[in-house]
């Protein structure tokens, strides 16, 4: 990674702004050079991005121009773009995050999708480790019948949690608490989960943002498996016969996981991949 430029960003038009920004953080070899200025540019002005196609020559005031400036220099200093705004686009709805909370990924979808497809049969729905609230906002949003439970074992990832849930007006109940330790045998109809599954060894080559988002999140001990292990084990009593365990899989995890899986405990599983043809979501029933 290049040294980090200096944002230098005078008063200037909207268009003039968002070439300079645009061209700090293609030499930066940040992804979505331009998408990232626009992005960093309407959140300054309190504007949507079609106000910025739609008037280029408009000059930015010296407060506006030390915002962007001072955004667009975070962003060449690592912070992700997330964590600047403040906000994360999930599965069609925005949602506040802040460093106490892992920013949402569009793969993770597919284990809201995966949920869907099967509330109608289940009773409580679990959502393990809610970080933002994401997975369980937007069940509850979609399926607004189901009972929804959300843990966290991050007090300050629950107070982000429970701030997105007021703010889409869904009703999710919060637990603070460590996996299924605070819920009774065979009380939960459906477990799901994106457990943290990066390996520390890995944690020399990450990339630079990672280090941003909270490590309790990101990493699953030396292997990755960690949590995996300990939830596996774990959800067979706490889920009702021929309840669903829902899990998010890291890159190439699949056989590893699949690994941990009794035949006695759980019917064979089914792997759903992501658009990258990357298998993502494992889901598997408790056999009775």
């Amino acid at each position: 990674m290049p040294p980090e430029p200096r944002a230098s960003l005078t008063p200037a038009s909207i268009s003039q702004a968002l070439r300079k920004a645009a061209q700090l953080f293609e030499d930066y070899g940040a992804g979505v050079p331009r998408l990232t200025a626009e992005v960093l540019l309407s959140h300054c002005l309190g504007v949507e991005k079609p106000h910025l196609y739609g008037h280029p020559g408009q000059i930015l005031s010296p407060k506006q121009s030390a915002c962007f400036e001072e955004y667009v220099q975070q962003r060449l200093d690592g912070k992700p773009t997330q964590y600047i705004t403040g906000t994360q686009e999930f599965y069609g709805i925005s949602f506040r995050v802040d460093p106490d909370v892992l920013i949402p990924r569009p793969e993770t979808e597919l284990l809201v999708e995966e949920a869907l497809a099967h509330t109608s049969e289940t009773g409580q729905i679990l959502d393990l480790g809610t970080g933002s609230g994401c997975i369980a906002v937007a069940i509850k949003s979609n399926a607004p019948r189901s009972r929804v439970i959300a843990t966290d074992i991050s007090g300050p990832a629950l107070r982000v949690a429970r701030r997105n849930a007021v703010e889409h007006g869904v009703q999710v109940d919060f637990v603070h608490g460590d996996l299924v330790d605070a819920f009774r045998r065979e009380s939960l109809g459906m477990i799901v989960c994106n457990p943290p599954y990066v390996p520390l060894k890995d944690l020399p080559g990450l990339q630079h943002e990672l280090r941003y988002e909270p490590g309790v999140a990101l990493f699953g001990g030396q292997d990755g498996l960690e949590v995996y292990r300990r939830l596996i084990k774990s959800a067979v009593s706490a889920l009702k016969p021929e309840g669903r365990l829902l899990l998010e899989l890291g890159y190439n995890g699949r056989s590893s996981v699949e690994a941990l899986l009794s035949d006695a405990d759980w019917h064979l599983p089914i792997v759903r991949t992501d658009l990258a043809g990357i298998d993502r979501v494992l889901a598997v029933r408790r056999r009775s």
